[in-house]
């Protein structure tokens, strides 16, 4: 049963990453107009189109990586808007991931409502910390409409940053050819990848394909591979592989955040809510048959050697023995 969770849960993930979700934008007189400072309520009037982003950012503003922007905002349509600016820095990508997980909620709550219905086989206590979840995420994603979410406007999207040089996007276009069928092609194209991830050690893209592009890519008996050791891929050990990506990522400024996708449709649909994505991979882990935490304990070194080895640029680290 375990092995057919991961499997579920792998294919759900993926299907999420095609969701898209859209919201009207508001702005009022005064109001801080940068993506992760605009605070928009129900209330405020709406104009569509307005630009949400200002000529100019504070110092401290202009530090910030697009990851902690993302992370941060308070409106996920200006942070879309705000980070296609930036395609040299993987904004369209971004974007993407911002627009991915608002369509994601959208189908986890509804923009009408208000409340989230009561379940009386969930205790008071996990009703409102989902409550708290349910209006973080409908707040941040209020103000995309319909429009810009249908299939054709983010195909758009994604085919204007590939153009633009968006290497996130870039990355995604390439790791759509990777075919068992073509083991040979498909071992180069990882390799680009990977050689896309040591060169920009870029958070999302070490969270999104760190581990789609470390393995043996066959198509019976699939492993992750790490340092010349093959971790089977269905397993707690395949399990641990991901998790150990994931906290490079989150050492890297990833979303690791409660805003992480993962955390809130853990909170929202499961009545499972934890305040960052170590402590939702951690649950999940001992889920797997991490009953005594040692296999989050080692997930936690295999980050940082992930993270060493991509720092030193070494391809051999994430490849299988030849």
């Amino acid at each position: 049963m375990k092995l057919i969770k991961i499997a579920i849960l792998i294919a759900a993930s993926s299907v999420a990453t095609f969701f898209y979700f859209h919201h009207e934008q508001s702005a009022a007189t005064n109001q801080d107009t940068h993506p992760v400072k605009q605070n928009l309520a129900p209330q405020i009037s709406v104009k569509k189109n307005e630009a949400t982003v200002p000529n100019k950012l504070s110092v401290s503003e202009k530090d910030k990586s697009l990851s902690m922007l993302l992370s941060e905002s308070k409106n996920m349509r200006a942070f879309v808007e705000y980070a296609k600016k930036f395609p040299e820095k993987g904004g369209y990508g971004y974007g993407l991931r911002a627009l991915y997980d608002c369509a994601y909620a959208r189908g986890l709550l509804t923009k009408k409502q208000s409340n989230l219905q009561y379940d009386p086989r969930k205790n008071s206590e996990s009703y409102a910390a989902r409550q708290t979840s349910f209006e973080a995420v409908r707040y941040r994603c209020q103000d995309f409409s319909d429009s810009e979410l249908a299939s054709a406007a983010i195909e758009a999207h994604k085919a204007e940053g590939v153009q633009k040089g968006d290497f996130i996007l870039q990355a995604e276009k390439l790791r759509s050819t990777i075919s068992t069928n073509k083991p040979v092609e498909s071992a180069k194209v990882k390799e680009k990848i990977l050689d896309q991830i040591f060169l920009t050690k870029d958070p999302l893209l070490v969270a999104e394909y760190g581990f789609k592009v470390a393995n043996d890519g066959k198509a019976q008996g699939s492993s992750f591979v790490l340092d010349g050791k093959s971790y089977p891929t269905f397993s707690v050990d395949g399990w641990m592989i991901r998790t150990a990506w994931k906290l490079a990522a989150c050492e890297l400024q990833a979303d690791c955040s409660a805003n992480n996708m993962e955390v809130v449709s853990s909170c929202l649909g499961y009545a499972r809510c934890f305040p960052d994505l170590p402590s939702y991979l951690k649950f999940e882990l001992a889920g797997y048959g991490d009953s005594d935490g040692s296999k989050y304990v080692q997930a936690q070194l295999l980050s940082r050697q992930i993270l060493d080895a991509i720092n030193r640029g070494d391809l051999q680290f994430f490849r299988p023995k030849k």
